[in-house]
């Protein structure tokens, strides 16, 4: 039981790095170093918390990681919407003035 607790762990540590890379495209490169930073130290915290007991430490890693994954995954999806609508806004154009040419 403790592996799997601890490989959930590492696969939760994962997501926060995908997280606060995509920080770096949705927020500067300053909030993505803030987000790099919090993340680590809250995990070496609850690993200090995990020697003495594995459950308090998971509760609080999943607590502090599950909320700024989840609002990197949402800025990330907005981000995307927003690029593609400037991508065909772009064609859009590019056609227009071929046509008029």
């Amino acid at each position: 039981m403790r592996r799997v607790l601890i490989g959930i762990w590492l696969s939760l540590i994962l997501l926060e790095l995908g997280a606060s890379i995509l920080a770096y495209w949705t927020l500067g490169w300053l909030d993505s170093i803030f987000f790099l930073v919090v993340s680590l130290f809250l995990n070496v915290f609850a690993l200090g918390i995990a020697w003495i007991k594995i459950w308090p430490a998971l509760i609080l890693a999943l607590c502090c990681g599950l909320p700024l994954i989840g609002y990197q995954a949402m800025l990330g999806l907005k981000c995307h919407f927003v690029s593609s609508e400037a991508r065909r806004t772009v064609e859009w154009d590019q056609n227009k003035y071929l046509q008029s040419a």
